[in-house]
């Protein structure tokens, strides 16, 4: 599913961007049980990654051309 991707897509570049201690927190947002908040997801993202919208954004833009481009190799 293309959210799926995106979703890859995009913790792939935020755990390279993240200094190795806070890659494990950043993780443990989603895994703890129960989940963090999506306060506290707000922010750990806007103290440690600040750019994440703009990361976000690119990667459906990105997903949204390689889409198109695949639909219009098949005509």
């Amino acid at each position: 599913e293309a959210s799926d991707k995106i979703l890859e897509s995009v913790v792939a570049l935020i755990e390279e961007k993240l200094p190795a201690d806070k890659r494990e927190e950043f993780f443990q947002l989603f895994e703890k049980d129960p989940p963090a908040s999506e306060e506290e997801k707000a922010a750990f993202s806007r103290a440690y990654v600040p750019d994440f919208r703009d990361i976000l954004l690119g990667e459906v833009e990105r997903f949204e051309r390689e889409a198109l481009a695949r639909k219009e190799h098949r005509y």
